[in-house]
């Protein structure tokens, strides 16, 4: 894609995601009186729980609108850690998932019958919104920004373990609170949104590259590091059959950046050959972008 669209491009993808998202939570999740992970499913819970203490009868969701607030100090506190560009998008995904959730109506009924089938439109649904979310290189905020910042701390912090401690607390006050199956239910969405995330947003998949290249030069090691943010292994190297000497590039990269190098490459030496090993275990000093 050429770069001039790249940001149109991205905003356009996370409203995709954004819209894709509220339909699967306020058209089958919530009428189900089921609650979806992480801090929306919290914010789901304190909205059930001030709705049956007052008795309040509102035209608005309130869960979106209490998401917000729990999103404010996590904001104050990403402010100093992370970029801007970062910062800004989740700020601004965030702000639409907020007015979607609380302004697009919720069916007074589910819209199928069958609680399962409600269930699996739900999760497949708003794991596809969040994927598209992910893949725009924004995110909505709330466990998710969380991680990031833990992330850029520690390379290998695991994002999942934050959001299983998180889950197993809501759905064990969803066990409480209410009934068993209430909770089932709801971690089988979860499970589903899970699935269908995975499907979609690659961020967490890193890819080893090998470029074997007779035309390295420092113009490509420029753009490779302003562009994608990577460092580069420079290894000097000899053809067995020709005998010509060549230059061995090795970069790690997450799969989403893995098809921008391979343009960037292609665009110096069209003949270069490149490896990819994917799903590469890597520590030490590597780190995570969104």
């Amino acid at each position: 894609m050429p770069e001039r669209f790249e940001k149109e491009f991205k905003i356009l993808l996370t409203i995709a995601g954004s819209v894709i998202y509220v339909i699967g939570v306020n058209f089958f999740l919530t009428p189900l009186k089921l609650y979806s992970g992480g801090l929306v499913g919290v914010s789901q819970l304190i909205r059930t729980l001030i709705v049956n203490a007052t008795g309040w009868k509102l035209n608005i969701d309130l869960a979106g609108i209490i998401f917000y607030v729990i999103n404010v100090p996590i904001f104050i506190v990403g402010f100093k850690k992370l970029s801007r560009p970062i910062l800004f998008r989740t700020l601004f995904c965030a702000t639409l998932v907020t007015l979607l959730m609380a302004f697009v109506p919720v069916p007074k009924e589910p819209i199928m019958d069958e609680k399962s089938a409600n269930c699996l439109v739900a999760g497949v649904l708003s794991g596809i919104g969040i994927g598209m979310v992910f893949y725009s290189s924004s995110s909505m905020g709330g466990l998710d920004l969380i991680s990031l910042m833990m992330i850029q701390k520690n390379p290998n912090f695991s994002a999942g373990k934050i959001s299983m401690a998180i889950n197993v607390v809501l759905y064990g006050l969803c066990m409480i609170l209410f009934d068993v199956s209430t909770a089932i239910y709801s971690i089988i969405v979860s499970v589903f949104c899970a699935f269908a995330m995975d499907r979609v947003h690659y961020q967490n998949i890193d890819q080893e590259i090998t470029v074997i290249t007779k035309k390295y030069s420092e113009e490509l090691r420029q753009e490779i590091l302003e562009k994608l943010h990577r460092g580069i292994t420079v290894l000097q190297g000899k053809g067995a059959y020709t005998g010509e000497d060549q230059i061995v590039l090795l970069i790690t990269v997450s799969k989403y950046e893995a098809g921008k190098l391979k343009a960037l490459i292609k665009e110096y030496d069209p003949q270069a050959f490149i490896i990819t090993n994917d799903r590469v275990r890597v520590s030490g000093n590597y780190k995570k972008h969104l």
